[in-house]
């Protein structure tokens, strides 16, 4: 009676318990089945949706985009290399 960590259940609980069981199953097996349905209809789908944007110039577009931010990146990373002296300034004339 002094046990903390006993435990008093209740009978329903325990008669319930085996259909709580399957019903959880149930529930996991239909949506591991609606998550590889989608993901399946994702690697179905990405090759088409890489044909459709090629075809409009949109990777183009992402290209330039990716090029301009590279370039801004390597200007911040030369000038954080030569205010550390790691890297010498150019000889300016």
């Amino acid at each position: 009676a002094n046990n903390e960590n006993k435990k008093n259940y209740s009978v329903k609980a325990v008669w319930i318990a085996p259909f709580t069981i399957g019903l959880i199953f149930l529930v996991n097996l239909v949506a591991l089945f609606a998550f590889s349905l989608f993901f399946g209809a994702l690697l179905i789908i990405f090759p088409f949706a890489l044909i459709f944007l090629r075809n409009f110039g949109i990777l183009k577009w992402i290209g330039e985009k990716a090029q301009a931010i590279g370039d801004y990146f390597l200007k911040i990373n030369m000038l954080l290399l030569r205010a550390s002296g790691i890297v010498p300034s150019p000889a300016t004339s």
